[in-house]
């Protein structure tokens, strides 16, 4: 368990296999609708997603932890060029309600720095949690099955509430780094609030995967997973080695948590 932990710490996990949790539920559930998957805007949507959040985490060395030596240009003006050809793959190719979505979602990455400065606020962790947690998987699933239905927007819920806890967690662990004073949000009870939010989208998670085919293995390993390795949030630390470490976990559970109740929901 803790090599596994060690694993979901890692850096490049946190930067190429973490973003896959925006989208992986809805493009899964969107390969199982259509007859005729298709694997390019797949794969253009996840570049897309890798490519925002490195622009993301460009943005926040050099205008909140001031790094200017982490964040050349050059690799960002490329970050930013990429990204767009990847906006305009699905703006030309997906249906215009589809393409307002990705060019709000494109808005909210550029702007949550400079010149809006979101970051820190509870707009912030919302507006974060409305488009990983939903926006972006309702993309992914339309720009597979071009159709979409109450039950796949009410089977969201659990994703959504997992991914406020985690944002939470995160602008928590951020405040408590002495560089980065602009961190706004404080509470002692963050920590539990977060927790208790996990394991309401965890039973809720359960809820809506009912009924099953295999058992219920998927619930009883969902049920025993996603605790076990939530609790290690609740412990507090204060090096900035342990703090980033910390914040790519917890980018890495989110990952684990819809992939758990993606098995738990198809199976």
């Amino acid at each position: 368990m803790k090599q596994f932990i060690s694993y979901l710490q890692h850096p490049i996990v946190k930067i190429f296999i973490s973003p896959l949790a925006s989208v992986i539920f809805g493009l899964i559930l969107g390969f199982q609708v259509t007859k005729t998957p298709n694997f390019l805007i797949a794969a253009a949507l996840y570049g897309l997603v890798i490519f925002t959040q490195l622009i993301e985490h460009f943005q926040y060395q050099r205008y909140i932890a001031a790094n200017q030596k982490q964040t050349p240009m050059s690799i960002y003006y490329a970050c930013l060029v990429i990204c767009i050809i990847l906006a305009l793959v699905f703006v030309l190719t997906q249906h215009w309600a589809i393409s307002i979505l990705i060019i709000l979602y494109l808005l909210f990455i550029f702007l949550q720095y400079y010149p809006f400065y979101l970051v820190g606020t509870f707009n912030y962790i919302f507006l974060s949690t409305f488009f990983n947690g939903f926006i972006l998987n309702i993309v992914a699933y339309y720009s597979q099955s071009h159709q979409l239905s109450n039950k796949f927007l009410l089977d969201l819920i659990p994703i959504v509430i997992y991914c406020m806890a985690s944002n939470l967690i995160t602008n928590d662990l951020k405040n408590t780094l002495p560089t980065l004073p602009k961190f706004k949000i404080l509470s002692q009870n963050i920590k539990k609030i977060a927790f208790a939010m996990m394991l309401i989208a965890l039973l809720l998670g359960i809820y809506f995967s009912l009924p099953t085919h295999s058992y219920l293995l998927g619930q009883i390993f969902m049920l025993t997973f996603v605790p076990l390795v939530s609790i290690p949030n609740l412990i507090s630390v204060k090096t900035m080695d342990k703090i980033q470490n910390k914040i790519n976990f917890n980018a890495s559970m989110m990952l684990c948590f819809n992939l758990l109740y993606l098995i738990a929901y198809i199976f």
